[in-house]
């Protein structure tokens, strides 16, 4: 049988808006990086104390930001991946340093038909339920803007003297429901 290759039209890469957009609202993850020594603490203080509105488009955006880091946008843009990818690294190693609310922890596999399927902790005080829809703006760099996923079922472990709740969501492009 012959082999069938995916549309390359659906392989998604992350841009640098989607990263701007996914960092913009998650100042406590921005917190978590401050004094790790990298190169980009100077974007950190930035993003911690500029407010953006959503509905400004994205690329004027970075190039505001740029300037006003006075640095270059290629630089910018790899300095945006580079935070939302220590952040990633940082909850799949130490998810606890997450817990920002004093709250139950959530283990959440987001799954996506072809983009593929991450997992990030996240510690929460309101209680969940299958069937329910979730948005989750941070994973904007992952998925790109559209984030809104369903519920699909849930899972409980018991795992070094706590109690973890799994959470399995799929992408939902039927914003009615």
């Amino acid at each position: 049988m012959r082999r069938i290759d995916r549309d390359k039209s659906y392989v998604y890469t992350t841009g640098a808006a989607d990263l701007l957009y996914a960092l913009q609202d998650e100042k406590q993850f921005l917190k978590l990086l401050a004094d790790n020594g990298k190169s980009y603490k100077p974007l950190l203080k930035y993003l911690s104390v500029h407010e953006w509105d959503h509905n400004v488009k994205g690329s004027l955006k970075l190039k505001t930001m740029a300037a006003d880091l006075n640095i270059t946008q290629a630089k910018l843009n790899k300095q945006l991946l580079e935070v939302y990818t220590d952040i990633w690294e940082l909850n799949d190693k130490h998810s606890e340093l997450f817990n920002f609310c004093n709250g139950d922890e959530f283990c959440f596999l987001f799954s996506h038909s072809y983009k593929g399927y991450y997992a990030f902790t996240l510690w929460l005080r309101q209680p969940i339920q299958a069937g329910g829809r979730f948005s989750f703006p941070f994973l904007a760099g992952k998925f790109g803007i559209h984030n809104m996923f369903i519920i699909e079922n849930m899972s409980y472990e018991y795992l070094n003297g706590r109690l973890v709740t799994e959470v399995f969501c799929k992408e939902n492009y039927n914003t009615s429901v």
